[in-house]
Protein backbone atom coordinates (compact mmCIF):
# COMPACT_ATOMS: atom_id res chain seq x y z
CA UNK A 1 0.00 0.00 0.00
CA UNK A 2 1.37 3.40 -1.04
CA UNK A 3 0.80 6.75 0.40
CA UNK A 4 0.01 9.60 -1.59
CA UNK A 5 3.94 10.44 -2.36
CA UNK A 6 3.93 6.92 -3.94
CA UNK A 7 5.70 5.48 -0.95
CA UNK A 8 4.67 1.71 0.22
CA UNK A 9 3.86 2.44 3.99
CA UNK A 10 5.98 -0.41 5.19
CA UNK A 11 8.85 2.12 4.29
CA UNK A 12 7.11 5.31 6.65
CA UNK A 13 6.50 2.59 9.72
CA UNK A 14 9.94 1.03 9.34
CA UNK A 15 11.51 4.57 10.18
CA UNK A 16 8.80 5.57 13.05
CA UNK A 17 9.97 2.45 14.48
CA UNK A 18 13.58 3.00 14.79
CA UNK A 19 12.85 6.98 15.36
CA UNK A 20 10.18 6.34 18.42
CA UNK A 21 11.37 3.10 19.33
CA UNK A 22 8.18 1.64 18.13
CA UNK A 23 6.09 4.30 19.65
CA UNK A 24 7.35 3.89 23.62
CA UNK A 25 10.23 6.77 23.09
CA UNK A 26 9.42 9.70 25.34
CA UNK A 27 8.81 12.34 22.04
CA UNK A 28 6.38 9.18 20.78
CA UNK A 29 4.14 9.24 23.88
CA UNK A 30 4.65 13.06 25.30
CA UNK A 31 4.78 14.69 21.73
CA UNK A 32 2.31 13.12 19.70
CA UNK A 33 5.93 12.47 17.46
CA UNK A 34 6.76 9.40 15.85
CA UNK A 35 9.46 10.26 13.99
CA UNK A 36 11.23 11.95 17.46
CA UNK A 37 11.58 15.17 15.84
CA UNK A 38 14.51 16.95 17.71
CA UNK A 39 15.87 19.22 14.80
CA UNK A 40 18.49 21.05 17.36
CA UNK A 41 19.45 17.90 18.78
CA UNK A 42 17.83 18.82 22.17
CA UNK A 43 14.29 19.88 22.00
CA UNK A 44 11.64 17.66 20.62
CA UNK A 45 8.80 18.95 18.82
CA UNK A 46 5.54 18.90 20.07
CA UNK A 47 2.17 18.27 17.76
CA UNK A 48 -1.28 18.31 18.65
CA UNK A 49 -1.65 14.87 17.61
CA UNK A 50 0.10 11.98 15.52
CA UNK A 51 -1.82 12.96 12.47
CA UNK A 52 -0.31 16.81 12.50
CA UNK A 53 2.98 14.69 13.36
CA UNK A 54 2.95 12.05 9.73
CA UNK A 55 1.60 15.43 8.24
CA UNK A 56 4.53 17.30 8.84
CA UNK A 57 6.99 15.14 8.31
CA UNK A 58 4.85 14.20 4.64
CA UNK A 59 5.55 18.47 3.74
CA UNK A 60 9.29 18.17 4.84
CA UNK A 61 10.33 14.39 3.55
CA UNK A 62 7.71 13.54 1.12
CA UNK A 63 9.29 15.78 -2.14
CA UNK A 64 13.06 13.90 -1.51
CA UNK A 65 11.20 10.39 -1.36
CA UNK A 66 8.48 10.70 -4.14
CA UNK A 67 7.85 7.75 -6.25
CA UNK A 68 10.43 5.05 -4.12
CA UNK A 69 7.45 2.76 -3.98
CA UNK A 70 8.27 -0.55 -2.10
CA UNK A 71 12.37 0.25 -2.13
CA UNK A 72 14.26 0.57 1.00
CA UNK A 73 17.38 1.21 -0.19
CA UNK A 74 16.15 3.77 -2.35
CA UNK A 75 14.69 5.37 0.71
CA UNK A 76 17.36 5.31 2.86
CA UNK A 77 19.82 6.61 0.30
CA UNK A 78 17.28 9.75 -0.24
CA UNK A 79 16.82 10.37 2.73
CA UNK A 80 21.24 10.13 3.79
CA UNK A 81 21.34 13.04 0.87
CA UNK A 82 22.74 15.79 2.05
CA UNK A 83 21.56 19.00 -0.40
CA UNK A 84 22.87 21.74 1.57
CA UNK A 85 25.61 23.05 -0.76
CA UNK A 86 24.05 21.58 -3.76
CA UNK A 87 24.57 23.57 -7.30
CA UNK A 88 21.51 22.41 -9.47
CA UNK A 89 18.33 20.19 -9.19
CA UNK A 90 17.82 18.12 -6.29
CA UNK A 91 14.55 15.81 -5.38
CA UNK A 92 11.88 18.12 -4.32
CA UNK A 93 13.62 21.17 -4.80
CA UNK A 94 15.20 20.40 -1.32
CA UNK A 95 18.29 22.24 0.14
CA UNK A 96 18.27 20.30 3.45
CA UNK A 97 21.08 18.34 5.32
CA UNK A 98 20.62 14.60 5.75
CA UNK A 99 17.68 13.37 7.47
CA UNK A 100 19.97 11.60 10.14
CA UNK A 101 23.54 13.09 10.88
CA UNK A 102 23.92 11.29 14.09
CA UNK A 103 23.86 7.56 14.06
CA UNK A 104 26.22 5.87 11.65
CA UNK A 105 24.40 3.17 11.80
CA UNK A 106 20.53 4.47 10.92
CA UNK A 107 20.25 3.12 7.41
CA UNK A 108 20.87 -0.75 7.99
CA UNK A 109 18.96 -0.30 11.14
CA UNK A 110 15.43 1.54 9.17
CA UNK A 111 16.10 -1.76 6.53
CA UNK A 112 15.87 -4.41 9.15
CA UNK A 113 13.07 -2.16 10.94
CA UNK A 114 11.44 -1.99 7.48
CA UNK A 115 11.84 -5.84 7.14
CA UNK A 116 10.24 -6.48 10.41
CA UNK A 117 7.04 -4.24 9.36
CA UNK A 118 6.77 -5.83 6.23
CA UNK A 119 6.43 -9.45 8.17
CA UNK A 120 4.14 -8.45 10.35
CA UNK A 121 1.42 -6.11 8.65
CA UNK A 122 -0.61 -8.88 7.21
CA UNK A 123 -1.07 -9.93 11.07
CA UNK A 124 -1.51 -6.35 11.96
CA UNK A 125 -4.31 -6.11 9.13
CA UNK A 126 -5.91 -8.93 10.73
CA UNK A 127 -6.10 -7.67 14.14
CA UNK A 128 -7.01 -3.94 13.08
CA UNK A 129 -9.91 -4.42 15.83
CA UNK A 130 -7.35 -5.45 18.50
CA UNK A 131 -5.41 -2.91 20.52
CA UNK A 132 -2.02 -3.99 22.88
CA UNK A 133 -0.64 -5.87 20.15
CA UNK A 134 3.50 -5.30 20.72
CA UNK A 135 6.23 -5.35 18.28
Amino acid sequence: MADKYGVDVSLLLGISALESSWSRSPQALNEHSPFGATPNGKTPIHYKSIADAWLAWGQQFGPRIYGVGSDAQIFTSRLELDNRHVDGPTFGPDYKGSYNSVNAKWQPEVQGLISSVRRRLPEWSGNSSQSGHSP
